[in-house]
This record gives structure tokens, C-alpha cells and sequence, in this order.
């Protein structure tokens, strides 16, 4: 939806719209959203003013000359020429392992007058990924500590606190907002019931589930058990 704002509301001629990831697979992810919210619009109007092309994969907004299109690492690697993007947004930035491809990304948002770099990414166990850098800017932020990047940068996380019961499906909700409604009460605990037993489920338990960072990416045996 901000994708689609960005490309056809945001009184920008000649936008260029980026859903980005490491790979294109994951970037297609956010390409198809965009993609189904214009196919299954009841407005006709909205529909005709867009034009899907599905290989290459590319959205475009002929009244304003603006598209969109999915853009992976893998594919384009750290060096993006020509670029001149009115809005990224990157997925899973906790994969992101190094900077440069972010970086590049960033820096050629400086041709626009209101930009939007926008990330979205669940806790991993990369200390030193992109992901994980941002998540602690938006903590040194919200706890108004020296190192924020000002007003024109904003950052919210959902996740559990430090002596929180994991057992306790309240926990399970501050770190999934929608719990009981995309994120199903029965299934969260079937898999901490499997994680109990499983290391590695452990692991993906407390990083897609919980929002945990860990500097573990494999477990041969549980720390707590240790």
C-alpha cells in the first residue's frame, strides 16, 4: 500500500519505486502484494491507470511516467548505476550482511525532495547485519540517547522484554501484533513445544517468533541446558 501511494499519490513525476531484498525471490514478495491490491480493486478507474508487466516483473504509472519494480542483491549486486529512486523498501534487512548494498540504495535517494527509505525485517543472528544496526539506532532513539538520527528518522519494534515468561501467550503478543489474528495461538505453541525439544527450532522460535537477536546462526546444544 505505501508502495502504491508512493508511485501514483505523492505528487512525484518520474517516481521510481524499489522493493528490495538479498534476493529477488524475497523482493517479489512485495512486488506481488502491490501487484494483487491493484488486480483486485472494485475501482475500475484505479485498475486502468496502472500497467502490470509480469516478465519483466515492473508496475507502471503512466500518468505520473513512475514505476515499480523488485530488486534483489543476487541479481544486481552492491553496485545499482543510474538509480534514482522516490522509495525503497527493504525486506528482512536482518539478511542484509553487509552495508553496501543498502548503502548504495541510500545514497541515490539524495536526487529527491521527500524520499522514503522504508525497512521491515524480523530479529536474526547476524550481530553486525544491517538489520540489527538499525534496530539499535531505534533503541538509542526511543530511549532519547546521543547517536538518534533526528526527527526525519522513525523506527517502532515489536518484541519481548528481558525477564518476560515465554510461556505466557501475552508475551507471544507483544512481539506479534497481530496475534490470534494472522498469527495463530495454536501454531505458536506447537512450535515452542518442538523448540523446547530442538535447538535450531529454538533458534527460529526466538528470532521470527519473538523478535530476539542472537548471535548464534547454529546450535549444537541449547545455552540454557548448557
Amino acid at each position: 500500500g505505501i508502495s502504491l501511494y508512493m508511485l501514483c499519490a505523492d505528487s512525484e513525476g518520474g517516481a521510481e519505486l524499489y522493493n528490495a531484498a538479498t534476493k529477488k525471490d524475497q523482493a517479489m514478495i512485495l512486488h506481488r502484494d502491490a501487484r494483487v491490491l491493484i488486480e483486485k480493486s472494485k475501482d475500475p478507474d484505479f485498475k486502468a491507470a496502472f500497467d502490470i508487466r509480469k516478465n519483466p516483473p515492473i508496475i507502471e504509472y503512466g500518468a505520473a511516467d513512475s514505476f515499480m519494480k523488485p530488486l534483489g542483491r543476487d541479481t544486481e549486486g552492491d553496485t545499482t548505476d543510474g538509480l534514482n529512486p522516490h522509495a525503497v523498501i527493504a525486506d528482512e534487512t536482518h539478511a542484509w550482511t553487509t552495508p553496501g548494498f543498502w548503502n548504495v540504495l541510500n545514497s541515490a535517494l539524495g536526487a529527491r525532495s521527500q524520499p522514503l527509505f522504508l525497512m521491515i525485517t524480523t530479529a536474526g543472528h547476524n550481530m553486525d547485519s544491517v538489520g540489527r544496526s538499525h534496530s539499535l539506532i531505534v533503541q538509542r532513539i526511543l530511549k532519547g540517547e546521543d547517536g538518534g538520527e533526528g526527527d526525519d528518522y522513525f523506527g517502532i519494534i515489536f518484541g519481548i522484554d528481558e525477564g518476560d515468561n515465554i510461556e505466557d501467550p501475552l508475551t507471544w503478543a507483544k512481539a506479534n501484533p497481530l496475534f490470534g489474528v494472522t498469527v495463530d495461538e495454536k501454531k505458536f505453541r506447537s512450535q515452542l513445544a518442538l523448540a523446547k525439544a530442538d535447538p535450531a527450532i529454538n533458534r527460529e522460535l526466538k528470532t521470527k517468533w519473538l523478535n530476539i537477536w542472537i548471535n548464534q546462526a547454529s546450535l549444537w546444544l541449547d545455552s540454557d541446558k548448557w
